[in-house]
């Protein structure tokens, strides 16, 4: 169970990572391998780079809701529209143990409305949502031209190289038809660019 204080930011992140790398790859004239490369194939296949960034995230804090409030509090003064309860935690349910092949992130059984009279006792952010993992990587070429200072560019580019989906926020509505699943995306598909610069 992960109960996260009472306070915590809904865009709190635990764990953030980003890192970056561009690698030259040993191959064409001046390099490791294909030295003796004759002009045309060392054009084509000589002097590429690599780029490779990748971000991997935590999931944001999901704060959970009772839509159905039968507290006999009203909580929608002061400029609310929203009169929200929050649930009761279950005990002995772990609310991560859900089948995430079926984009179930949440356990529906961890959580239950509070008996009428009463607040839920659960947090205001009980429980996290899905992680963040991203790829984008480019392979770049420059030829060289035979102009004064003159060159062309090349770079293709993938965006979400592996087409990795990324789930959005599970529904957190326990009143809601299928509460504690995800039924969005927050990224693209795989995206390819192609570019071409000149510079002169």
């Amino acid at each position: 169970w992960q109960n996260l204080d009472w306070s915590l930011s809904q865009i709190n992140l635990n764990q953030s990572f980003t890192a970056s790398i561009l690698y030259d790859l040993p191959f064409g004239h001046g390099r490791q391998f294909g030295g003796d490369w004759n002009t045309p194939t060392n054009t084509f296949l000589g002097n590429w780079r690599v780029t490779l960034i990748e971000r991997i995230l935590s999931g944001f804090p999901v704060p959970l809701i009772d839509s159905n409030n039968q507290s006999g509090t009203t909580f929608n003064t002061g400029g609310d529209d929203y009169n929200y309860n929050r649930p009761n935690r279950v005990s002995g349910q772990d609310p991560y143990k859900a089948d995430h092949s079926k984009y179930q992130w949440i356990n529906p059984n961890s959580f239950a409305p509070a008996p009428a009279g009463e607040l839920g006792d659960a947090s205001r952010v009980p429980v996290v949502g899905p992680d963040f993992v991203n790829s984008d990587f480019s392979a770049i070429k420059d030829f060289a031209l035979p102009w004064h200072e003159a060159g062309l560019n090349f770079r293709a580019e993938f965006f979400n190289l592996f087409n990795h989906p990324e789930y959005g926020m599970p529904i957190n509505d326990i009143n809601a038809p299928g509460f504690g699943a995800v039924n969005s995306t927050v990224n693209n598909p795989r995206l390819v660019q192609l570019a071409l610069k000149l510079t002169f």
